[in-house]
């Protein structure tokens, strides 16, 4: 079956589950399920003091084109012929905020993870929230659809 119209991620920090990072752009692809039950998360960061400091996470996500999405919302039930697809989804993460930096099609990409891991580092010390999320990789009609631009518009 389908899984349900979407969820939300969050980042918190400690034992009493404050919030670590906060969001400062809202703009992230809509989750629609996560490709297994258990979904893993990469942090980049560094180690100072002793201490790992995340300065990013990148988590892999299953995702549908934005107007099959919103049709199917619309009639309540999933449509068979949707177009799926593993999106790894770069998320900046800082104490002045956080924000969406970079989308990778796992799909569509030899070593989609290299290219996940290659933005979530070139971001580092990028401010959030950023002008424009890059596509590393290929730009897929999925990852269009979320961007709301053309391929020739998407940074690379």
């Amino acid at each position: 079956g389908f899984p349900a119209f979407g969820a939300s991620l969050g980042f918190v920090r400690g034992k009493r589950r404050t919030a670590a990072h906060v969001a400062t752009d809202g703009r992230a692809v809509a989750i629609d399920g996560l490709p297994r039950k258990t979904a893993n998360v990469e942090w980049r960061g560094v180690t100072k003091n002793g201490a790992f400091e995340p300065y990013a996470a990148i988590l892999r996500v299953l995702a549908v084109e934005a107007a099959q999405r919103q049709e199917m919302i619309e009639s309540g039930s999933p449509s068979l012929d949707v177009k799926r697809a593993q999106i790894l989804v770069v998320t900046r993460l800082g104490r002045e905020g956080s924000c969406v930096v970079a989308y990778v099609d796992a799909q569509a990409n030899a070593k989609p993870n290299d290219l996940a891991r290659e933005a979530a580092d070139d971001a580092a010390l990028a401010p959030c929230p950023v002008a424009r999320i890059a596509v590393r990789g290929v730009l897929t009609p999925v990852l269009a659809s979320y961007l709301n631009s053309s391929p020739s518009r998407a940074r690379r």
